[in-house]
């Protein structure tokens, strides 16, 4: 009997916690489908390249949203804004004043 209540007093605490979870999960809308063509995503993709290349912190921040948002490294707090991503790109040409970026071949998957 004393296996069978605490089986039940087990279960009744996992369920509560998933609820907690569960109640904690913000639901995220998918964005939506865009209508490019493979030949317009590849120019994109290019633009990005050029411009970051070039250090082009101006013309890389024009190519997001006015609220467009950098996460660098993954999972820190976001940079968001133009003005902010505009700081943040200016940074770069004394990080990598070494590094050149090239792009050699652009495949549209999708």
């Amino acid at each position: 009997m004393k296996n069978l209540s605490f089986v039940k007093r087990a279960t009744a605490l996992a369920m509560a916690l998933m609820f907690v979870v569960a109640s904690n999960i913000t639901h995220v809308e998918a964005a939506p489908a865009n209508n490019l063509t493979p030949e317009q995503i590849e120019a994109i993709a290019t633009d990005v390249f050029v411009k970051f290349a070039a250090m082009d912190a101006q013309g890389t921040a024009n190519l997001f949203a006015a609220d467009g948002t950098i996460e660098d490294p993954v999972g820190t707090t976001p940079i968001q804004g133009t003005q902010a991503i505009i700081s943040y790109l200016q940074t770069f040409p004394t990080i990598l004043n070494e590094i050149r970026i090239q792009s050699f071949d652009v495949t549209v998957a999708g």
